[in-house]
């Protein structure tokens, strides 16, 4: 990974651009991609990825039952999420800064979600993981390419552990899932119409190993 650049200069410039960034249909539709120079300003300000995310407050049910569970915990440690995982490999590279862009550093974070096969949440197909952020506010956990469940899209749940209760549903595009259900047997299921959730895209690309995805969430201080 590059070395982070200086940090935003000012909070209020620092406002603005997370603001900005997590406005865009990028992120809140998966429509298009970031221009350069917007990556490059992100990047100049010390930003993982152009892909800026504000988890929710108000939880759905998928979200408040991790939720739930991540209370529960009590030791703040880094947990793997278990192999054998079964999926194209996948890094998921989350940065957690503060609305002025300020990074936050031991904030633990939960991670689950399904594997290639998918399957319905009550399964044994769902991998767990839990990350603690360094000094740069990063947390990466290395893990698959979930399927879709129930015909639902392919995406992620986190949760932040804390009394905010905040959590966001990290999205795969579909395009991204036809092509591993074409190419990788693993991902070969039933065909059924995909239905839309509601969450946050992530920036995605490609590298030797798998797929690389990256994600801001903007949390309190």
């Amino acid at each position: 990974m590059a070395a982070l650049a200086r940090p935003l200069d000012g909070a209020r410039q620092g406002r603005d651009l997370l603001r900005f960034l997590s406005l865009s249909p990028v992120v809140r539709q998966g429509i298009g991609s970031f221009a350069g120079a917007t990556r490059a300003r992100a990047r100049a300000a010390g930003l993982i990825s152009a892909n800026v995310a504000l988890p929710a407050e108000e939880l759905d049910m998928e979200l408040s039952e991790l939720a739930l569970h991540a209370a529960g915990t009590l030791a703040l440690e880094h947990t793997p999420i278990a192999a054998p995982l079964e999926g194209r490999p996948l890094s998921l590279i989350l940065q957690l800064v503060t609305a002025e862009g300020a990074r936050l550093r031991g904030r633990s974070v939960w991670l689950r979600h399904c594997d290639a096969r998918g399957g319905n949440w009550g399964a044994e197909r769902m991998l767990q993981g839990r990350g603690v952020s360094d000094a740069t506010g990063v947390v990466q956990f290395d893990t698959v390419c979930p399927g879709s469940i129930e015909g639902r899209q392919a995406h992620l749940l986190c949760v932040l552990e804390g009394p905010e209760g905040l959590g966001c549903r990290i999205l795969l595009p579909e395009a991204l899932s036809e092509v591993l259900r074409r190419t990788d047997p693993r991902y070969d299921q039933p065909r059924v119409p995909i239905r839309p959730l509601p969450g946050v895209y992530p920036g995605l690309r490609e590298d030797s190993a798998g797929h690389v995805a990256t994600l801001v969430l903007v949390l309190p201080g």
